[in-house]
């Protein structure tokens, strides 16, 4: 014969058992949910990075495109420009740096198939600076994302 007192007691025990799993489905759901926006929420920020870092590098292309072109390597070789919202891995507002490289028998092969810069019809010219006809440029940017430092190299060459 069963005790109607025991009964009850059992059935609250398994009541008691059954919220404590449904609590522990719930927590992992919304843990789940909130874990999932933080990682959108990081993904759309970096998305927000890499699209302002191709806009200071394209800006900087503007700025050298808009300039005389026959003192662009005196005036922007190795100069820096602002790289607005940015920060460098070193913490301080980030920035585009300019280098030309003017050594046609060491041209990086990013450029492609530059035959000649200072147009003298061969290779040769280990420091065109003040020939050139064609303007080998390497515009680089070092910033920081949540993950680390990132760096983004465009290779252009400039023309009159």
């Amino acid at each position: 014969m069963w005790n109607t007192k025991t009964t009850t007691d059992r059935e609250l025990g398994w009541m008691l058992v059954e919220v404590m799993i449904a609590l522990t489905v719930l927590t992992v759901g919304v843990l789940g949910f909130l874990f999932s926006f933080q990682a959108n929420f990081r993904a759309t920020r970096e998305m927000g990075s890499r699209d302002q870092a191709q806009v200071a590098l394209e800006s900087a292309l503007e700025t050298l495109q808009a300039a005389n072109f026959s003192t662009l390597y005196a005036t922007y070789q190795n100069t820096t420009l602002p790289a607005p919202g940015l920060t460098a891995p070193d913490g301080t507002p980030a920035v585009v740096r300019i280098q030309f490289d003017v050594n046609e028998p060491a041209l990086p092969a990013q450029y492609g198939p530059v035959a000649d810069i200072d147009g003298d019809g061969a290779k040769t010219t280990v420091n065109a600076s003040t020939s050139y006809v064609l303007l080998p440029t390497r515009v680089t940017l070092d910033f920081e994302m949540s993950y680390g430092p990132e760096s983004k190299t465009l290779f252009v060459v400039i023309a009159p």
